[in-house]
């Protein structure tokens, strides 16, 4: 019995029965590399390495939600003062009232009550509340620990550092305060 030949139109797939086998081993390598060439070539290329990650500036939508924490912390802390049962800070008039001097520095630094009360620490804020504490007691009979109380809750002797630094805080930037009459 002869072998059966395979009956396809390429002659270099037709079995041959007098073919060695190396031949056969080779013509297997060609069209494995064939098969590979094919493949690389219909291949879709990898994907580009991912980039470096990019350390970005804090954006105003988190600078804005900041404040916007810090404001709401000092309400909270407001509410405690009342929860708590704090006796109430009384009102003097000797010239001003806290209120309007509150009101005054915090037109003139463009800032609103809740961001003079926050717990901040930027130069903007602390000169305006430094400029509170120096006013309130300049202008009017309340004691450090009321003017404390009323700045967020803070200590006196905080008021008393806010107080003693901005007359030298004004005098560096080159705007000197009148004396104490």
């Amino acid at each position: 019995m002869s072998e059966p030949q395979c009956t396809t139109n390429d002659a270099q797939y037709t079995t041959n029965p007098t073919r060695t086998q190396a031949q056969l081993h080779a013509q297997y390598k060609a069209a494995q590399e064939r098969m590979r060439a094919a493949a690389r070539r219909h291949r879709e290329p990898p994907p580009p390495p991912a980039p470096e990650p990019v350390i970005v500036p804090e954006s105003q939508v988190v600078i804005a939600l900041r404040r916007e924490i810090d404001v709401m912390a000092a309400k909270i802390r407001e509410l405690e003062w009342i929860v708590a049962g704090k006796p109430k800070v009384h009102v003097s008039a000797k010239w001003h009232s806290y209120q309007s001097i509150e009101r005054r520095i915090c037109r003139v630094f463009g800032m609103n009550r809740a961001e003079l009360l926050a717990n901040r620490r930027d130069k903007r804020t602390v000169l305006a509340r430094q400029a509170v504490m120096y006013w309130t007691c300049r202008l009017t009979k309340r004691s450090l620990p009321e003017i404390g109380r009323l700045i967020g809750g803070r200590d006196h002797t905080t008021c008393l550092s806010g107080k003693n630094a901005y007359p030298k805080k004004r005098a560096a930037m080159g705007r000197f305060l009148r004396a104490v009459r």
